[in-house]
This record gives C-alpha cells, sequence and structure tokens, in this order.
C-alpha cells in the first residue's frame, strides 16, 4: 500500500538532537564548507529511510527527515542557491567511484534518458581533474574519506557563498532531492544511495546519527563519536567477527569512560580541545586487553579468519614490533600512513597531516581495533 505524506505530516526539528550533532561538527574541526556540503549532502540523503518504512514504522521515519531542520521540501525556496553545482557533484563523485570500484557499465545507464532530447536527468559534465586525482587510487577507507571531504567540500563552498547556516543547508538538501525526483525517481535515489552506502566509518557515524537518535536515543546520547565510529569498524553481534565483537567493544569502554559514566577518563586528550596526540596512549591502553580475563576468547580470535596479519597468531613479539606491525597493517589494509604519530614526535602533537579533527579520531579507533584485536591472537608480548 502507498501511503501519501504532504510535507505538513513532518514535526518540527528537535533542539537536542541539534545541539548534539552540531557538537559533532564542532568537534571534528570541520571547515565551514566542509560543515555546509556534509549537512546539504545528509538533508538529500535522509529521506531514503521514506522508502524502506513500513506503515507502523511511518512516524520513526518522518521524524528521522526533519529532526536537523525541516524543510519546505520544495526547492525554490531556496532559489537563489545554483542547483547545477550540486548535480555536478553528486555526478562526479559517482564517476569517481565508479572508477575506484572497476564498473565497466556507463554511469548513464542508471539515468533517465528523456525521449526525443540528448538529455539525460542528473548528468553533469565531468570535471577531468576531479577525477584525475583518484585516477590510480583504490578503493580503501582513506580514499573513501578523502572522496567524501572532497564532496563535501565543493559542495559546501557554493552554500559558504551564498551565506547558508547547516540548519539551512541541510534544508536544501531535502529539497534539491525531492525536485531531482519528479524528474527521476530511480537515477535520482541510485546516485544519491551511492553516496550514503560509501562512505567512511567517521560519516556513517554522522550520517546515522539521525537513524540512531530516534531508535536508541539513550545508546546515542551516550556514546562518545569516538564509540560510534568504533560500532561502525566492529559491527554488533551479527557483524563478521561474530561474538568477538563484544570483547572489543566491552575493552573500550572500560579504558575510555569514566567507571559507570558516559564521560570520558582525563588522560585522553583528543576529547579535549588540543593538539596532543592520543596515538601512543591508545596504542597502549589497546595493547593491554590481553592482560584482561577478556583474552580468554584469543582461540576465537585466532580461528575466525578476521587476523588481518595472520603471521601474529600464537606468536612472541615485542611491544615495538608489535606497534611497527599494527602500522603497516592499517598501511595495508585502510591505506593510512599513521608512523607520523609515533615517529620523531617528541612534542606528542597529532600530526597536520590528517583532514580534520575527525579523520584523527577515525585513525585512533582503527588503532584501537587493530591493536586490541591482534593482541588477543598472541601468545605473549614482551617488553623488550
Amino acid at each position: 500500500m502507498i501511503q501519501e505524506i504532504q510535507p505538513g505530516d513532518f514535526p518540527e526539528h528537535n533542539e537536542e538532537f541539534r545541539r548534539y550533532f552540531d557538537g559533532f561538527l564542532d568537534f571534528c574541526e570541520f571547515t565551514e564548507s566542509v560543515k555546509l556540503g556534509l549537512t546539504f549532502i545528509l538533508g538529500a540523503v535522509t529521506p531514503e529511510v521514506l522508502n524502506t518504512s513500513q506503515p507502523d514504522e511511518i512516524h520513526e521515519s518522518l521524524k528521522t527527515v526533519t529532526l536537523y531542520s525541516k524543510s519546505t521540501f520544495d526547492f525554490s525556496s531556496y532559489g537563489d542557491l545554483n542547483d547545477y553545482v550540486f548535480s555536478k557533484w553528486i555526478y562526479n563523485y559517482n564517476v569517481v567511484l565508479f572508477d575506484l570500484l572497476g564498473v565497466d557499465e556507463p554511469l548513464n545507464n542508471y539515468l533517465r534518458k528523456v525521449p526525443g532530447m540528448d538529455l539525460i536527468i542528473g548528468k553533469a559534465d565531468i570535471d577531468e581533474d576531479f577525477r584525475a586525482l583518484y585516477r590510480s587510487g583504490t578503493y580503501t577507507l582513506n580514499t573513501v574519506q578523502n572522496l567524501n571531504d572532497d564532496l563535501f567540500e565543493k559542495v559546501g563552498s557554493h552554500l559558504s557563498q551564498m551565506g547558508y547556516s547547516t540548519y539551512k543547508s541541510y534544508e536544501a538538501g531535502v529539497a534539491y532531492r525531492m525536485m531531482m525526483l519528479n524528474m527521476d525517481i530511480k537515477g535520482t535515489n541510485f546516485l544519491l544511495s551511492q553516496i550514503g552506502s560509501k562512505l567512511s566509518p567517521l560519516y556513517q557515524s554522522l550520517f546515522y546519527a539521525p537513524h540512531l537518535y530516534v531508535n536508541f536515543r539513550e545508546a546515542f546520547l551516550a556514546n562518545h563519536l569516538f564509540s560510534q565510529i568504533l560500532q561502525n569498524l566492529v559491527g554488533g553481534s551479527e557483524s563478521d567477527l561474530g561474538k568477538l565483537a563484544l570483547p572489543i567493544h566491552r575493552y573500550h569502554q572500560f579504558i575510555i569512560y569514566e567507571p559507570g559514566t558516559v564521560h570520558l577518563r582525563d588522560l585522553w586528550p583528543f576529547g579535549k580541545k588540543t593538539k596532543e596526540g592520543s596515538a601512543l596512549i591508545m596504542f597502549m591502553h589497546a595493547k593491554d586487553i590481553l592482560k584482561t580475563d577478556l583474552a580468554s576468547s584469543s582461540s576465537e580470535i585466532q580461528n575466525s579468519g578476521q587476523i588481518y596479519d595472520r603471521e601474529l597468531i600464537g606468536t612472541e613479539i615485542s611491544i615495538n614490533d608489535f606497534l611497527n606491525r599494527i602500522l603497516r597493517i592499517l598501511h595495508r589494509k585502510y591505506d593510512i600512513n599513521g608512523s607520523d604519530e609515533f615517529t620523531g614526535n617528541h612534542n606528542n602533537v597529532r600530526s597536520d597531516t590528517w583532514n580534520n579533527k575527525g579523520d584523527y579520531i577515525q585513525f585512533l579507533a582503527l588503532l584501537y581495533f587493530e591493536t586490541a584485536t591482534h593482541a588477543l591472537a598472541l601468545r605473549e608480548l614482551k617488553e623488550t
């Protein structure tokens, strides 16, 4: 049964969610353009929840769409914007994504061709300079992070020029989707779902935030962004790690938060407005999972097939050599170079190589995940 939805059916925005989400944006130290582009694309992607909602779930879906800000759903309300700018970068993002994934089928085959006209809805001129940035790349987490950031920066620069706030940018994103759906439902859904389904763990956390708040508010409020990124890396009991996801989550709760609270322990610089690094502290705490009763699950980890560096299973290794192996894993598996956080960093200041602080927090979550997982696979970790 098709249920007709009118703009008046949507509730007003939620101040509590807005405050928390804005806090995430500030915490990540995004540029203003990235903030604006991110919220525009979030607005364009989020209404997809209406496509999959069951009749008894529609109320929650309506709340999700307007949780951050309530759009007019009419792009003419944002008529000072040039919609071609958004179409151009959404289309070019998908072109690069097809290149990285090695998709042979032309992207235009997924878009609507207007009969009798040389017109394809959603198609734009290819920016060859932008495409060339990724031509020699492979589909890795780091590549996706950079591609996400580039999309948000390109889209957001136009919104910044027009003086838009993050709230109005989100509203415009929703309205842009509605406008494009009127011209091509399948093609628009495809282009935007490709963005929504190909996000780094950092941006998965931010894009999933409205859904999490509506359906699991207490969990949303109780978890730092670090924990939400880790959740996207590890997953729950249904993830590939299966039962092994539980000890990884449990131990991170123990080392990150003050006992019985949702507050970060004071020892973590990344939770403060400081350039002080957290990588060494994270590694040293993560490796100590081997000293806990959680280490009893090491045999399950060793047999899980989820250990990237299989040579570490059942071995004895020094702490320094283990760190070097973890850094190698991060580089080979995710294309992330974290060595600057440990080499020649005498002042313990986080490297300026990260796209933003959010990118750095994501690195810390990866560092924790790979260190803790591989530590459980060891027989012994020696001091020297």
